[in-house]
């Protein structure tokens, strides 16, 4: 099993890179983030799956993963936040 998820873990990693090897500037930068706020997602749902299978000793320690990941998560939301307002905010100033 431990191998499985290692060599899942090295096509994503292949595959990100793939992809993100088509894009450039600021399309590279929301989509780089964009996958961060996918993967965070994704982390945050195996960790609440998890939690409902763990002793009572690891209850606390998927709690505060979930919560770190929630955190990181939100950082990343933000920043998509402000690449967005930026892109927005250029095209306002461009067009007139």
């Amino acid at each position: 099993m431990v191998q499985l998820q290692r060599e899942l873990a090295q096509q994503c990693i292949m595959d990100s890179q793939k992809y993100l090897s088509m894009k450039d500037g600021e399309e590279f930068d929301k989509c780089f983030v964009g996958m961060q706020i996918a993967k965070h997602a994704s982390m945050r749902t195996k960790l609440i799956v998890s939690q409902r299978h763990t002793s009572d000793q690891l209850q606390q320690i998927v709690l505060d993963g979930i919560q770190e990941t929630e955190k990181h998560m939100k950082a990343a939301e933000d920043l998509m936040a402000k690449l967005d307002y930026t892109d927005s905010d250029y095209v306002a100033k461009t067009s007139k």
